[in-house]
């Protein structure tokens, strides 16, 4: 029968066996996360979105002084229309009494002039009739700029309520702003205090480190004299380190608990 061929650990495997048997064990490197980068984009959103109600800000203001123009324009328009429709309403009153005076002087006029003021007075009432439709048009008039005028205020008002809502956007953008400059400012106070932390952590592990070394060499010190015997200035060499290890580990657990 075919041998089967012998299973083989996978590359991968073996690599990590051999870094296991390796008795060198690389440190674990602590990193320090850097503040949200959506931060600084918010940031920048919130800088655009205030640009831009500015600018809106800034064409409604020009709208709305076009149309006050607009406004006192139309005004001084109605306000020349209704002097002149006062001035021809008192008008045809004179022109009336006039009429009443020449009819009662008519009996002293010869019949020579008969004729004559029969035509003055047909021209008399034709020219109040006259004025009083043009008295008739300019009211009109007056009217249809009174209602442009009320359509321009109501578009005035309705502009300064935009006017009123952009302000208070635009505001509250600012106070936005600044609280996430807060939030920033406070990201990198924390960052820096969390960078002097994890600085500390490493000089006190080394330390603990160093006194671990010390420990085992005393250690290893001790098990070499019992297994081998020593000699009294091994013993005496022994001693000096074991009492320098002892003195380094009370040293450090003083430390630890003032911290």
């Amino acid at each position: 029968m075919p041998q089967r061929p012998s299973p083989r650990a996978p590359h991968s495997l073996r690599t990590s066996s051999s870094s296991d048997s390796d008795p060198v064990h690389p440190r674990s490197r602590t990193t320090v996360r850097s503040p949200r980068l959506s931060e600084p984009l918010n940031q920048r959103k919130l800088g655009s979105r205030i640009a831009d109600l500015e600018t809106q800000l800034g064409q409604a203001q020009g709208e709305l002084k076009c149309l006050k123009d607009q406004l006192a324009s139309a005004e001084a328009a109605k306000t020349a229309a209704q002097e002149l429709l006062n001035k021809k309403s008192k008008k045809p009153k004179k022109v009336v009494e006039m009429e009443d005076k020449k009819e009662s002087n008519e009996e002293f006029y010869d019949d020579v002039f008969e004729v004559p003021m029969e035509k003055a007075a047909v021209e008399s009432k034709e020219s109040p009739r006259d004025e009083i439709r043009a008295l008739k048009e300019k009211s009109r008039e007056a009217e249809v700029v009174g209602e442009e005028n009320a359509k321009m205020k109501m578009e005035i008002e309705e502009l300064s309520l935009k006017l009123k809502q952009a302000n208070e956007e635009v505001e509250k953008s600012r106070a936005n702003v600044a609280s996430m400059k807060e939030k920033v400012e406070a990201s990198e106070r924390g960052k820096v205090e969390l960078e002097m932390e994890m600085k500390r952590l490493r000089v006190q592990t080394e330390q603990w480190r160093k006194a671990a070394d010390a420990a085992a060499a005393v250690l290893a010190g001790e098990v070499d004299k019992q297994v081998y015997g020593s000699s009294p200035d091994d013993s005496d060499d022994g001693g000096k380190r074991k009492g320098s290890g002892i003195k380094m580990f009370g040293d450090l657990w003083r430390k630890k608990g003032n911290k």
